[in-house]
């Protein structure tokens, strides 16, 4: 029994890897003049953790006039040293040479996934202009106007028109302030982001994001729907094993589909390596001891063999009492309180089991 509960960790935590490749960080472009608020924006939306005020220009440099701040949920560039009045050529050339590389590059994971383009003040450039209408693609592009608390009504009007002169949207054109001023537009800068980034990156970035807990909390519940759908599939495939019935032993019964649901699971609700091996194995342990013949006897009117429906069933309850666990688990380390250690409860595991089974009846 030890051996088979060590072989299943080991096959879980190969499979929580592999799915976890899957789990990718956007890269996100921060450009604009020097003073025009770039900090302060990536700040308020995505912590002062990612960029320290005493780590500010101290970033890891990833090639002249840029730095990249990051960690395992998102990257940002940041350009950075120009100067209002200065050779807008070169910082024309500076931005467009960094875009072209970066979108040349044959791992996709290296382009650029989202611009932020950041303007303050009361006037739009020709470079401005220029690099918004020629240089991104506007799929990717949102115009900030930063320190909008400092412009009058009018000013604002004026910008936007001028904005709007390079083809741009008005609804990617957004008007905000740092939190000490109120975090006017930071959210909707947020919600606009999260749109537009292309799908494979949105938990990444949701899990980056520090602005808006609710959005956070709300996006890990309408997991629901990839766990239901992993769950129906690793049913079907209990099922379908199941249909050969299983003689009685004193075995496991958590088959390769349980396996690969629980990593899947695991991966979904975004645990870590470390997380899994210091909680989620020792709760699979847990579970994969009372999940035995001879346990379940008690519970579960097995007959002679392990029928199809049984096994099915033992699948889906396994399934969502782990989604649960794993929910629960994510929403408490959004917000802020002590992530507890999940705990196998077999009495809650067969109510579970049983309103599956009078369901699926």
């Amino acid at each position: 029994m030890e051996q088979e509960i060590r072989d299943a960790e080991q096959e879980i935590l190969k499979r929580f890897e592999a799915d976890r490749k899957n789990y990718k960080r956007p890269n996100i472009l921060v450009c604009g003049y020097t003073g025009n608020g770039k900090t302060s924006l990536i700040q308020t939306i995505l912590g002062k953790e990612l960029v320290a005020q005493d780590k500010i220009g101290a970033g890891k440099p990833v090639t002249r006039g840029f730095d990249v701040y990051e960690n395992e949920n998102v990257r940002i560039w940041d350009s950075r040293g120009f100067e209002m009045g200065g050779d807008e050529s070169a910082f024309h050339d500076q931005i467009s040479d960094f875009v072209r590389e970066r979108q040349n590059a044959p791992d996709v994971e290296e382009h650029v996934h989202l611009v932020w383009y950041a303007i303050s003040g009361v006037r739009v450039t020709d470079c401005d202009k220029h690099l918004i209408s020629t240089v991104f693609d506007p799929k990717h592009l949102i115009v900030v106007l930063t320190k909008c608390d400092t412009l009058r009504p009018s000013q604002r009007e004026a910008m936007k028109k001028e904005i709007l002169t390079t083809g741009i949207s008005e609804e990617r054109i957004l008007f905000t302030s740092d939190a000490e001023s109120g975090s006017i537009g930071c959210k909707e800068l947020m919600e606009l982001s999260y749109r537009m980034i292309p799908d494979a990156y949105k938990d990444a970035f949701m899990a980056a994001q520090a602005i808006d807990m609710e959005a956070k909390i709300k996006a890990v519940q309408a997991k629901k729907g990839k766990a239901n759908a992993a769950i129906v599939a690793a049913v079907a495939t209990a099922t379908g094993v199941g249909a050969v019935p299983l003689p009685l032993s004193d075995a496991l019964l958590i088959t390769p589909a349980q396996l690969g649901l629980i990593a899947y699971l695991a991966s979904l609700y975004g645990l870590k390596t470390e997380a899994m091996k210091t909680a989620a194995l020792p709760f699979l342990a847990k579970m994969a001891g009372k999940l035995t013949v001879s346990s379940l006897l008690k519970f579960i009117p097995f007959g002679s063999v392990v029928s199809s429906a049984v096994a099915g069933t033992l699948t889906a309850a396994m399934g969502w009492y782990v989604q649960g666990k794993f929910e629960s688990m994510a929403i408490a380390k959004i917000k802020g309180e002590p992530v507890s250690e999940p705990n196998f409860d077999i009495s809650t595991f067969m109510t579970y089991y049983n309103n599956y089974k009078d369901h699926k009846e």
